[in-house]
């Protein structure tokens, strides 16, 4: 649940983008907007809060915390030694589904976007070489320092795909993945250099979202990009109202 102050922010965020929505028509261009207009709304919330409880007594710590959400929630990245490496991205699944094998290969390219637009300096291999690879050489054994030498690479990030479903009953959509993340050093001959297991990705956190407010390739899409992005925040710092972003878009299309 979002404090009051930034849920406001967020909710009248929200509408001013509706009605700004022929204006900006691209979905990402969208995201970006609310989360700027919603740390500007944020910050002269807090100003305005500031200014009320200044002359009271007992209320700086009160004043620290808006001064905190006013101003970010700057998070740390668990693993920043991507930068000036040329990055193998490679995602698979165990799961014989059709559906999660085509997930894992998108999630494989949306992180790559991901990692080229946030990342200093990285090169990344792109999926088409990754997959000519694999057909070339009938790779279907999961050996990650083998592929990340074929293709010419230095690091390789590996995300093992378990559980993948979009569904919540007959009339919600709600995404949920499991999955794990290792990070191979090609140079110091194969060693993992990182490992994480990360809480089961859920998209919406909370209540579904209904079937009627979105087909499901549109709800498909929408959560592969939340995977990717959550996958992506292992290896780059990121301020916390991303987060707030992506429940924007979850209240414009329910209306709220």
């Amino acid at each position: 649940m979002l404090p009051f102050g930034e849920f406001y922010c967020l909710q009248r965020t929200v509408l001013l983008v509706n009605e700004l929505s022929p204006q900006i028509a691209d979905s990402t261009m969208k995201t970006d907007f609310i989360q700027r207009c919603t740390r500007f709304s944020l910050c002269l919330f807090t100003v305005f809060l500031v200014t009320t409880l200044v002359t009271c007594s007992g209320c700086v710590g009160m004043i620290a915390n808006l001064l905190h959400v006013g101003m970010g929630n700057p998070v740390r990245a668990p693993y920043g030694g991507l930068e000036d490496r040329e990055v193998a991205v490679v995602c698979l699944s165990n799961s014989s589904s059709f559906r999660t094998a085509t997930a894992a290969a998108q999630i494989a390219k949306s992180l790559e976007k991901n990692l080229r637009r946030q990342v200093n300096d990285i090169k990344v291999v792109d999926q088409q070489k990754i997959d000519d690879w694999r057909d070339r050489n009938e790779w279907n054994q999961i050996d990650y320092i083998e592929l990340g030498r074929g293709v010419g690479a230095d690091m390789v990030v590996a995300i093992d795909l378990g559980s993948f479903s979009l569904h919540e009953g007959a009339t919600l959509f709600k995404g949920r993945c499991d999955l794990k993340i290792t990070v191979f050093d090609l140079v110091d001959e194969g060693k993992i250099v990182y490992d994480s297991r990360p809480p089961q990705v859920q998209y919406p956190l909370n209540a579904g979202q209904h079937v009627a407010d979105i087909n499901e390739r549109e709800f498909r899409n929408k959560f592969i990009e939340v995977v990717a992005t959550e996958l992506a925040h292992h290896f780059y710092d990121y301020d916390l109202i991303e987060d707030y972003g992506r429940d924007a878009d979850v209240l414009k299309l329910s209306g709220g």
